[in-house]
């Protein structure tokens, strides 16, 4: 069992050195909340849970590097670290970003098309 629970850490610790690199340093308490959350998702068993979040993910680096938009990677990053969040919210974000990239309209169908 302390196999298991080193194996997991390790993956995780995989996952948080690759997000750093992508993303940069998470230093506000927002970004790490958003970081654990990630993490979590993309170390668990269910697939279409990693789909998903690695999507959000895609978005995220689109809103933090490409359109270099703090405020609305701030309020993607409350968004889907609500516990309650939805498809539909997010899709309902990307609509109102009006300078939106080919990758992030590519991203909306994407998500468009989850179940």
């Amino acid at each position: 069992m302390i196999f298991i629970v080193d194996e997991t850490m390790d993956i995780k610790n995989k996952i948080k050195a690759v997000l750093n690199d992508n993303y940069g340093e998470f230093s506000s308490y927002l970004e790490k909340i958003y970081e654990e959350k990630l993490t979590e998702k993309l170390s668990s068993d269910f697939i279409l849970d990693k789909k998903i979040w690695a999507t959000y993910n895609q978005v995220v680096i689109e809103l933090k590097v490409k359109l270099n938009n703090d405020l609305l990677l701030k309020e993607f990053l409350y968004l889907i670290t609500d516990d309650n969040i939805s498809n539909e919210a997010i899709l309902f974000f990307i609509e109102k970003i009006d300078n939106k990239t080919n990758e992030l309209d590519r991203l909306y169908d994407k998500i468009k098309n989850f179940n």
